[in-house]
């Protein structure tokens, strides 16, 4: 698995979000995004003292696989 680099515009999204306070984080599989969200969160949860139960994350599904 990679690490997600300091420069990664998700991870540094991610990283002020959280630091903001924020606690929802919304996603979808046609965004592509969700692999690094996830690593994102892997790493950054612990700088700010919290555990995947601390936020909430949704996600949608789309009808189409063609998006995919």
């Amino acid at each position: 698995m990679k690490s997600v680099a300091e420069d990664d515009v998700i991870y540094r999204t991610i990283d002020s979000a959280l630091q903001c306070g924020c606690r929802l984080i919304d996603t979808a599989a046609v965004y592509r995004n969700e692999a690094d969200i996830g690593r994102a969160l892997k790493e950054l949860l612990p700088k700010y003292g919290l555990s995947r139960q601390d936020v909430f994350i949704t996600s949608k599904l789309c009808e189409s696989l063609e998006f995919l």
